[in-house]
């Protein structure tokens, strides 16, 4: 008896994207992910910084601030994941049966 991990909906969504990513040529890695990322935290402690200097206290910096770093720690996150995925799919992407993930994409009724 075979277990269902995942929706068959979401299974073909991930077999499709995998078919289209092997077809597709392999993507540069992304090498200034981190640089920029470094760059984008630097700016926004330099700003709150200076923010902080001009304004003091004030009520709408204390949610400014944390809101922004937030949004710039998730892009960061965000692009180190996607770079570090391109860079990892030609290795891994020649070990996947293609016959097999479209096999399995008839069985769902793709």
């Amino acid at each position: 008896m075979e277990r269902k991990l995942i929706a068959p909906d979401l299974e073909k969504r991930i077999l499709l994207w995998v078919l289209a990513s092997m077809d597709a040529p392999s993507p540069a890695p992304g090498k200034h992910v981190w640089l920029i990322t470094v760059l984008l935290w630097l700016a926004v402690g330099t700003s709150a910084l200076v923010l902080f200097q001009a304004f003091g206290q004030s009520k709408w910096l204390g949610y400014a601030i944390p809101v922004t770093c937030f949004a710039v720690g998730a892009f960061g996150t965000a692009s180190a994941a996607k770079a570090l995925v391109s860079g990892l799919w030609p290795v891994v992407g020649q070990h996947i049966d293609r016959s097999k993930v479209e096999a399995r994409l008839r069985e769902l009724g793709v």
